[in-house]
Protein backbone atom coordinates (compact mmCIF):
# COMPACT_ATOMS: atom_id res chain seq x y z
CA UNK A 1 0.00 0.00 0.00
CA UNK A 2 1.35 3.44 -0.73
CA UNK A 3 1.90 5.58 1.85
CA UNK A 4 0.86 8.94 0.03
CA UNK A 5 -3.17 9.49 -0.10
CA UNK A 6 -4.40 12.13 -2.78
CA UNK A 7 -7.16 10.61 -3.36
CA UNK A 8 -10.46 13.42 -3.24
CA UNK A 9 -13.32 12.49 -1.61
CA UNK A 10 -15.24 11.13 -4.43
CA UNK A 11 -18.74 8.81 -3.84
CA UNK A 12 -16.44 6.10 -5.03
CA UNK A 13 -13.49 6.28 -2.54
CA UNK A 14 -16.18 7.39 0.31
CA UNK A 15 -17.91 3.99 -0.60
CA UNK A 16 -14.65 2.19 -0.52
CA UNK A 17 -14.04 3.67 2.97
CA UNK A 18 -17.32 2.59 3.80
CA UNK A 19 -16.67 -1.00 2.52
CA UNK A 20 -19.65 -0.18 0.31
CA UNK A 21 -22.40 0.81 2.93
CA UNK A 22 -21.80 4.79 2.41
CA UNK A 23 -25.42 5.20 3.31
CA UNK A 24 -24.88 3.94 6.53
CA UNK A 25 -20.97 5.21 7.57
CA UNK A 26 -21.35 8.10 6.05
CA UNK A 27 -19.68 10.25 8.43
CA UNK A 28 -17.41 7.61 9.22
CA UNK A 29 -16.03 7.64 5.61
CA UNK A 30 -15.43 11.60 6.05
CA UNK A 31 -13.51 11.24 9.00
CA UNK A 32 -11.64 8.14 7.35
CA UNK A 33 -10.95 10.29 4.37
CA UNK A 34 -10.49 13.38 6.59
CA UNK A 35 -7.96 11.37 8.68
CA UNK A 36 -6.01 9.85 5.73
CA UNK A 37 -5.25 13.22 4.54
CA UNK A 38 -3.67 14.63 8.02
CA UNK A 39 -1.85 11.05 7.90
CA UNK A 40 -0.52 10.98 4.25
CA UNK A 41 -1.50 13.34 2.38
CA UNK A 42 -0.31 16.91 1.01
CA UNK A 43 0.66 19.62 2.37
CA UNK A 44 -0.60 18.06 6.00
CA UNK A 45 2.41 15.52 7.77
CA UNK A 46 0.43 14.70 10.88
CA UNK A 47 2.78 11.38 10.76
CA UNK A 48 6.24 13.69 11.18
CA UNK A 49 4.50 15.07 14.13
CA UNK A 50 3.57 11.98 16.13
CA UNK A 51 6.49 9.80 17.59
CA UNK A 52 6.71 7.19 16.00
CA UNK A 53 4.31 4.69 17.86
CA UNK A 54 1.71 6.58 18.94
CA UNK A 55 -1.47 5.76 20.87
CA UNK A 56 -4.61 7.77 20.65
CA UNK A 57 -3.94 9.81 23.36
CA UNK A 58 -0.75 11.09 21.50
CA UNK A 59 -3.12 11.48 18.25
CA UNK A 60 -5.69 13.86 19.77
CA UNK A 61 -3.33 15.79 21.62
CA UNK A 62 -1.78 16.44 17.61
CA UNK A 63 -5.45 16.36 15.89
CA UNK A 64 -7.38 18.57 18.03
CA UNK A 65 -7.19 22.04 19.40
CA UNK A 66 -5.51 22.60 22.20
CA UNK A 67 -8.81 23.67 24.17
CA UNK A 68 -10.82 20.60 23.16
CA UNK A 69 -11.82 18.72 25.52
CA UNK A 70 -9.87 15.23 25.61
CA UNK A 71 -12.02 13.62 28.76
CA UNK A 72 -13.31 10.40 27.20
CA UNK A 73 -16.17 10.88 29.55
CA UNK A 74 -17.99 14.05 27.32
CA UNK A 75 -20.99 13.39 25.11
CA UNK A 76 -21.12 13.90 22.07
CA UNK A 77 -23.32 16.81 22.87
CA UNK A 78 -20.78 18.31 25.49
CA UNK A 79 -18.19 17.93 23.21
CA UNK A 80 -20.53 20.00 20.57
CA UNK A 81 -20.90 22.63 22.68
CA UNK A 82 -18.18 22.70 25.02
CA UNK A 83 -15.18 22.89 23.06
CA UNK A 84 -14.55 26.68 22.20
CA UNK A 85 -12.04 26.87 19.64
CA UNK A 86 -13.84 27.63 16.18
CA UNK A 87 -10.80 26.02 14.50
CA UNK A 88 -10.93 22.70 16.18
CA UNK A 89 -11.66 20.47 13.63
CA UNK A 90 -14.48 19.26 15.79
CA UNK A 91 -16.19 22.62 14.81
CA UNK A 92 -15.38 21.82 10.83
CA UNK A 93 -19.00 20.57 8.48
CA UNK A 94 -18.39 18.17 6.20
CA UNK A 95 -18.40 20.99 3.90
CA UNK A 96 -15.70 22.74 5.26
CA UNK A 97 -13.69 19.47 5.48
CA UNK A 98 -14.34 18.66 1.73
CA UNK A 99 -14.75 21.75 0.17
CA UNK A 100 -11.00 22.36 -1.32
CA UNK A 101 -10.67 18.59 -2.29
CA UNK A 102 -13.22 18.99 -4.42
CA UNK A 103 -12.65 22.29 -6.19
CA UNK A 104 -13.32 23.38 -9.20
CA UNK A 105 -16.50 20.90 -8.80
CA UNK A 106 -19.12 22.56 -7.01
CA UNK A 107 -20.07 21.58 -3.95
CA UNK A 108 -23.60 21.11 -4.73
CA UNK A 109 -22.73 18.91 -7.91
CA UNK A 110 -20.84 16.80 -5.36
CA UNK A 111 -23.38 16.61 -2.88
CA UNK A 112 -25.70 15.52 -5.62
CA UNK A 113 -23.42 12.64 -6.68
CA UNK A 114 -23.28 11.58 -2.82
CA UNK A 115 -27.21 11.78 -2.88
CA UNK A 116 -27.06 9.40 -5.55
CA UNK A 117 -24.19 7.30 -4.36
CA UNK A 118 -26.86 6.56 -1.23
CA UNK A 119 -29.89 5.75 -3.19
CA UNK A 120 -31.05 9.00 -2.99
CA UNK A 121 -30.53 9.65 0.90
CA UNK A 122 -30.22 13.31 1.70
CA UNK A 123 -26.82 13.88 3.17
CA UNK A 124 -26.18 16.31 6.00
CA UNK A 125 -23.70 18.33 4.78
CA UNK A 126 -23.66 20.78 7.60
CA UNK A 127 -22.85 17.69 10.62
CA UNK A 128 -19.88 17.98 11.88
CA UNK A 129 -18.23 14.22 11.88
CA UNK A 130 -15.35 14.95 14.26
CA UNK A 131 -18.03 16.38 16.90
CA UNK A 132 -18.07 12.80 18.57
CA UNK A 133 -17.28 10.98 21.24
CA UNK A 134 -13.38 9.75 21.61
CA UNK A 135 -14.18 6.63 21.67
CA UNK A 136 -15.83 6.85 17.83
CA UNK A 137 -12.09 8.74 16.48
CA UNK A 138 -10.24 5.79 18.67
CA UNK A 139 -12.50 3.23 16.40
CA UNK A 140 -11.75 5.13 13.15
CA UNK A 141 -7.96 4.74 14.03
CA UNK A 142 -8.34 0.61 14.90
CA UNK A 143 -10.35 0.33 11.66
CA UNK A 144 -7.63 2.38 9.34
CA UNK A 145 -5.24 -0.51 11.24
CA UNK A 146 -7.71 -2.62 9.96
CA UNK A 147 -7.64 -1.29 5.96
CA UNK A 148 -3.67 -1.41 6.26
CA UNK A 149 -3.59 2.13 6.41
CA UNK A 150 -2.23 2.16 9.78
CA UNK A 151 0.21 -0.61 11.54
CA UNK A 152 -0.20 -1.66 15.06
CA UNK A 153 3.06 -2.14 16.89
CA UNK A 154 1.44 -3.07 20.23
CA UNK A 155 -1.73 -3.06 22.13
CA UNK A 156 -2.99 0.32 21.47
CA UNK A 157 0.03 1.69 19.66
CA UNK A 158 0.10 2.59 15.72
CA UNK A 159 2.44 3.68 13.35
CA UNK A 160 2.38 5.58 9.71
CA UNK A 161 3.40 3.38 7.18
CA UNK A 162 6.34 4.30 5.69
CA UNK A 163 7.22 4.84 1.42
CA UNK A 164 8.24 1.36 1.31
CA UNK A 165 5.72 -0.60 4.01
Amino acid sequence: MLSEFSYSPTPEILDWLALGRLGDRFNRSIRLWVLLQYFYGKPNNLAAELPKYFTYIDFRKYFFSPQHLLSDRLTTEQIKTDCRDKNCICKKSVKELVQTAIFPQAIKEWEQKITDKMGGEVIKIQQRPFATVHRTIRDDLKYLAKLGWLKKSQAGKYYCLQQND
